[in-house]
């Protein structure tokens, strides 16, 4: 398991260590478990974050702004939507209004995915660095 600080975590750890989910899987898991952050239904789809505001706090974590597609942005930020607000048309952020209309109605992603990583116990910013800055082991890669 991977520790890294700065997170704060279950009582039974020190406050600067914080254990990360093993496999894509089980953070996926984790994120799907908590309720949407728009509305608060249950059973959320799960959105892969993109776009200006994630870009632009990446920049601020020393990323450029290339190759953070898929398997920069796409295992690690993740963000719990109903339905209606990830893929509707007229509505959702894919495949409806764009993320630019989105986030000016339903707040930054960057945001969102703030209030996750308080949600879920670790940070997801820090989650990134630590699968982005490091080869993925075979677990993590896309087939």
């Amino acid at each position: 398991m991977h520790r890294f600080r700065h997170v704060l975590v279950p009582a039974a750890r020190a406050a600067t260590d914080v254990i990360f989910p093993r496999t894509v899987k089980d953070h996926k898991t984790n994120v799907g478990r908590l309720d949407c952050v728009i509305s608060g239904r249950p059973d959320p789809t799960i959105h892969h974050a993109q776009g200006p505001s994630i870009n632009e706090r990446l920049r601020a974590l020393g990323f450029d702004s290339k190759g953070m597609s898929m398997r920069g942005n796409g295992e690690a930020l993740l963000i719990p939507l109903d339905a209606e607000f990830h893929t509707q048309p007229g509505l959702g952020i894919d495949m409806g209004i764009g993320r630019a209309t989105w986030e000016a109605r339903f707040g930054a992603q960057a945001d969102l995915i703030d209030e996750v990583s308080s949600l879920v116990g670790y940070s997801l910013w820090d989650l990134h660095v630590l699968w982005y800055s490091r080869p993925l082991p075979k677990i993590f890669k896309r087939r």
